[in-house]
């Protein structure tokens, strides 16, 4: 009985051995929850913002529309240089 006594502290020295037989005080020491964060979002403020970018989307949408084609004939254009 003495001799495994003697042997427990010198097989937990070895880097590996403390790694996979550490005591279980050790590990519950190192189980920290984190703790909970507490919302702080205005979800009215987020969907006036939503609701803002959506009616200038909708202001825009036409002016897009009309300027797609010339986009597309300068994509075409500059990519066919670039060949």
């Amino acid at each position: 009985m003495e001799n495994e006594e003697t042997q427990k502290p010198s097989v937990r020295k070895d880097p590996f051995s403390r790694m996979m037989f550490s005591p279980r005080e050790a590990q519950q020491q190192e189980i920290i929850e984190p703790p909970v964060p507490e919302s702080t979002i205005d979800y009215m403020q987020l969907m006036e913002s939503v609701d803002t970018l959506m009616t200038v989307y909708d202001d825009l949408k036409p002016s897009l529309k009309k300027l797609s084609p010339v986009l597309i004939t300068l994509l075409t254009k500059f990519s066919g240089e670039k060949k």
